[in-house]
């Protein structure tokens, strides 16, 4: 899946609207994925703003050199193994909320705030 932008106006989209299908499987639906990304199909984000996609963990190309040595380098110590509370870190949930507040001028408490990691289809969606 690809976002190919120009002038920060998607233009265009690769998208697969199923996943492979199993052998013997009822036909599958269309991907909720694919589905989302036609939403923003020609439309200009600004620069200060920009469309940021988040929508799948599963990108063509490897995270940056840097952020797999400083992960790398995390792994060793041991108190970073664990799961973290269910809405996400309190420092986290903070910054983010305050981050939300200045970028869109909105009041957004850090409670109001969850971080997931993985989610595909949120419960607040079904």
């Amino acid at each position: 899946m690809n976002f190919r932008a120009q002038e920060n106006t998607v233009k265009s989209i690769d998208v697969e609207t199923s996943p492979p299908p199993i052998l013997g499987s009822p036909p599958s639906s269309p991907s909720p994925i694919g589905e989302t990304k036609r939403w923003v199909l020609g439309r200009t984000f600004p620069a200060e703003r920009p469309l940021i996609d988040l929508s799948q963990a599963v990108p063509g190309y490897p995270p940056a050199l840097e952020l797999r040595r400083h992960l790398g380098e995390l792994l060793l110590d041991p108190t970073m193994h664990g799961y973290t509370p269910i809405l996400g870190l309190p420092a986290l949930r903070e910054n983010y909320a305050a981050h939300l507040v200045d970028f869109y001028g909105a009041a957004i408490a850090p409670g109001e705030v969850g971080i997931t990691s993985a989610a595909t289809r949120p419960s607040a969606w079904r």
